[in-house]
């Protein structure tokens, strides 16, 4: 029998739950919400639970960084 072939770690996404996601990103649960329905940033819904991948987040964040000025 053969071992099934399993991707590192690296590569498999981590999807955390808004309490987990809001403390990664150091923003409160009610800010995660509103970036939620507001299409800010991406989730999923396993079942009735919504989850976050953080890689994804991250991402769609860095669209939203503000840049800095150079004078």
């Amino acid at each position: 029998m053969k071992p099934k072939s399993m991707k590192p770690a690296s590569v498999v996404p981590e999807y955390l739950t808004a309490v987990q996601c809001a403390q990664a990103l150091n923003i409160c649960r009610r800010s995660l919400g509103n970036w939620t329905r507001n299409r800010v940033i991406p989730s999923i819904l396993v079942g009735k639970v919504r989850r976050y991948d953080m890689v994804r987040v991250r991402e769609a964040l860095e669209k939203f960084e503000q840049k800095s000025v150079v004078q």
